[in-house]
């Protein structure tokens, strides 16, 4: 009796076992296809079947896709966020996706959760996307995502570090023709424009820069927030005689002292502009500000990009900057919020001190952000 139960115990196990492997294999395979799908704004009906296992994912119902839905970002919501994925303090968005996997007897219900957010809106106050940046050890003050090592994740004292491969948005051939950075989208929910804009002289009377004022609310736009595309050049009047597409070599930020619950702004200077090369912070600010600038593929200029201002100010400022080396040419600045750049640049703190930004609200909303899958089973 002894033996025939042990038998029988064993080749249970055996069955067991094989239908773990299988719903293991399955889950791979679901995860797989859901990962190369993401980056193209969402997916069709998928299933998959063989003697390895098996998966069925249905269309999500998703209209614009993946990258413009937006969840909740109150961490009071139920939206079950992670407390061992640090990119989901103070939330996230995300697209609920339900599926099945197969484990050789049944199909088990599993839900994937695509999740997107801002690295600076969830307080990383620096990121190396790629290496041959200049060592992060300039920064004075942590947390910081550095892609160039295995475990990646720092500054937060008690939190797991994730691995590079969890998180995915290391793809740069997605065509869903947004800008933001290696093509990660900004500016998901809609953005009323901005005006509060003026052009003067530059240097020389033959360049120009853009006064960008963020005292005054602007109350031509209705949307909860506002964007300003940098053009690359202006019209300006000497006297009678108007002067014709004078460059705007320099973006000047006018902060606001008083703006912490004023709409936020995204400043934008887009691929083709290449005629921006400084950025200029007077004043303090506590308005909500992002600023984004991509170069083209294949940009050489070897002038590194400025960013000036006077000594002792502080600005609540989160930035983007790919394809271009940076330079902080200030006086003992400190930026609440963040900068995320590329490798293939220089980037030379100076007097800039980052820390992170702790209350990111409409950041949330027009920084450029990170993608990454969570998958769990089904209740």
């Amino acid at each position: 009796q002894m033996a025939a139960t042990q038998a029988l115990k064993s080749e249970g196990e055996w069955t067991a076992m094989r239908r773990q492997v299988m719903a293991g294999n399955s889950r791979a395979m679901a995860r797989q296809y859901l990962q190369s799908q993401m980056f193209f704004g969402g997916a069709t009906a998928a299933s998959n079947s063989n003697s390895f296992g098996g998966f069925s994912i249905p269309t999500p119902s998703v209209t614009n896709g993946w990258w413009a839905t937006v969840s909740e970002t109150n961490p009071a919501a139920r939206l079950n966020i992670n407390p061992f994925t640090v990119m989901e303090r103070g939330g996230f968005y995300r697209v609920w996706i339900p599926g099945s996997l197969w484990n050789g007897r049944e199909n088990v219900g599993w839900n994937f959760q695509v999740r997107t957010r801002s690295p600076v809106a969830a307080g990383y106050s620096f990121v190396r996307q790629r290496p041959s940046v200049a060592a992060v050890g300039e920064l004075a003050f942590p947390p910081y995502i550095d892609m160039q090592n295995a475990t990646n994740f720092f500054g937060w004292p008690g939190m797991p570090r994730l691995r590079v491969s969890s998180v995915t948005n290391t793809n740069a051939n997605d065509t869903n023709g947004y800008v933001g950075f290696m093509d990660v989208p900004v500016g998901a929910s809609a953005a009323g424009l901005f005006t509060n804009v003026t052009f003067a002289p530059f240097q020389t009377n033959t360049n120009m820069q853009a006064v960008v004022n963020l005292v005054p609310e602007d109350f031509f736009a209705t949307n909860a927030v506002l964007r300003y595309d940098v053009p690359p050049t202006a019209f300006w009047t000497n006297g009678t005689n108007p002067v014709v597409s004078l460059p705007v070599r320099r973006v000047v930020l006018l902060g606001s002292s008083d703006g912490d619950n004023d709409r936020p702004i995204h400043i934008v200077v887009n691929t083709n502009n290449v005629n921006v090369t400084s950025l200029a912070l007077s004043n303090s600010n506590l308005r909500r500000v992002y600023f984004n600038m991509m170069r083209p593929v294949g940009y050489t200029n070897a002038s590194p990009f400025d960013v000036v201002s006077a000594g002792g100010a502080t600005w609540r400022l989160g930035m983007t900057i790919s394809r271009q080396s940076i330079q902080f040419q200030v006086g003992s600045l400190t930026i609440i919020g963040g900068l995320r750049t590329d490798g293939g640049t220089t980037f030379q703190a100076g007097n800039a001190f980052f820390t992170p930004e702790t209350d990111p609200r409409g950041l949330d909303f027009i920084g450029d952000r990170m993608m990454w899958l969570e998958d769990t089973r089904s209740l």
